[in-house]
């Protein structure tokens, strides 16, 4: 989007950053009511063969690890598996960018300087690249030969998605959001297929880093990059258990408060903050 797009919507940077810690907490709870009554009536359950055929073995364990799908055991690389979270956080992801994109939106809007066009593709590209990510990511990792598809169509996605949005800068306003959209569908997706094949439990903290970090770009905003940085190393040092979601919240409510009380100074001192 250029200047006159998203004049006026921009220092609302403290929005998504709550939304998205309430978020997690209300993922959280309801992955804590999910888990005691999963564990009441089942323990463990053998993988399918077709599942375990993909280089994944191990055994589900509902509601294990607040929200994982399954629990791998190891890679096809040989790493210790990170478990591919659950379509909760599928949700999560998806209701956080739509709704972070209609902040955005309204505030251009009321400042005379909204596209809708714009801010719809922005929207629906980003929903499209995260259900398609995750559908990716967990086929990935199941396929009968896993690496293959890294050559054959994660590396062709990311370069495919990356020509897509250094066209979109030569092409019209009203047209280069969509080409954007396009683009960031192909990387996301691209990069979903390269990390189911190694290590699939990385996608949501991937692309939630990333889209902290496009938000961070857009605001020109060094505290939400440090709360982008903070929340992917947490989710990596705790991939199971309360903690992988409790403190990933408490880092995006801390910022979002902090983001909040800043919103009150002049442009001047507001600057790359």
């Amino acid at each position: 989007m250029d200047d006159k797009v998203v004049a006026g919507g921009r220092r609302g940077y403290w929005f998504p950053l709550v939304l998205l810690g309430f978020g997690l907490l209300v993922l959280l709870g309801w992955h804590s009511v999910r888990t005691s009554q999963d564990l009441d009536s089942l323990a463990y359950t053998q993988l399918p063969s077709g599942l375990a055929s993909g280089g994944y073995g191990g055994y589900v364990a509902p509601g294990n690890g607040v929200g994982m799908a399954f629990v791998i055991d190891t890679s096809p690389s040989g790493l210790p598996g990170f478990p591919l979270h659950d379509w909760g956080w599928t949700v999560l992801v998806t209701v956080t960018l739509v709704a972070t994109v209609a902040w955005y939106g309204w505030r251009a809007r009321r400042a005379g300087g909204a596209s809708v066009g714009a801010y719809v593709a922005v929207a629906v590209g980003g929903a499209v690249a995260v259900q398609v990510g995750y559908v990716a990511a967990a086929v990935a990792g199941t396929a009968a030969e896993p690496a293959g598809l890294i050559t054959s169509v994660g590396l062709p996605l990311v370069g495919l998605g990356v020509l897509a949005v250094a066209w979109a800068r030569r092409l019209a306003p009203k047209r280069r959001a969509l080409a954007a959209a396009i683009g960031v569908v192909c990387v996301v997706v691209g990069l979903a297929t390269m990390l189911g094949v190694w290590l699939p439990g990385l996608f949501f903290p991937v692309i939630i880093a990333g889209g902290l970090l496009a938000l961070a770009r857009f605001e020109r905003s060094r505290l939400v990059a440090l709360a982008a940085g903070a929340m992917l190393v947490a989710m990596l040092v705790f991939p199971l258990g309360t903690l992988s979601t409790l403190i990933p919240a408490a880092i995006m409510l801390a910022a979002g408060i902090v983001a909040l009380v800043r919103q009150g100074d002049g442009p001047a001192q507001a600057t790359s903050r």
